[in-house]
């Protein structure tokens, strides 16, 4: 499960999985829960039981953990994990592999040409993308999980808004396709589509 937030912290994980231990048992443990973050710049805080981080979050409100927030998040993260659950059906998975020549930029070329290997790359970035598609026995797109590295930080420390970040529009381009694709729509009904 990837989840659009800045980290994913192990206080998030472990509750998770507590509460669908709740309801399945054993069936959900460490070994099989993973959860992911995409990391944008502009996604709620306060969700951390790690001091650091908790200090990274005060606002002017000096609030640097929230309760309603972490509860917010697990939750969320739970309810698509049993929505997931209670929807498995037989399917297929593929995994391609390519290069995105151009597509991201490193933030720090200076830090980065200070590494003895540098000169040994072609790219002072990884350009390689990998995604593992999901598909019904049927052949209908069910999801992806893409790998690239992309950093979201399109907005500036100024913007005050929640938002998903270039990966999100990304996750936003494939939900629409995928509705296009499947006969109910089914993938893009939580967007409101």
């Amino acid at each position: 499960m990837s989840a659009d937030m800045g980290a994913m912290f192990t206080a998030v994980k472990l509750e998770v999985i507590k509460r669908l231990q709740a309801d399945y048992g054993d069936l959900y443990n460490d070994d099989n829960v993973m959860l992911a973050a995409t990391h944008t710049h502009v996604g709620n805080a306060g969700y951390s039981h790690q001091q650091l981080y908790q200090i990274a979050s005060i606002d002017d409100t000096l609030a640097g953990y929230s309760s309603q927030n972490f509860n917010a998040i697990v939750g969320g993260i739970v309810t698509s994990i049993k929505r997931a659950h209670d929807t498995l059906t037989p399917g297929t998975l593929s995994l391609a592999q390519g290069e995105l020549k151009g597509a991201t930029v490193n933030r720090s070329e200076f830090a980065y040409n200070h590494n003895v290997d540098a000169q040994d790359f072609d790219t002072n970035v990884n350009e390689t993308m990998t995604q593992l598609r999901l598909d019904a026995a049927d052949g209908t797109p069910v999801g992806l999980i893409n790998w690239f590295a992309l950093h979201p930080t399109s907005f500036s420390n100024q913007f005050m808004h929640l938002s998903a970040d270039n990966k999100g529009y990304a996750q936003l381009g494939a939900e629409k396709i995928f509705a296009k694709e499947s006969n109910e729509g089914r993938y893009c009904q939580w967007l409101g589509q």
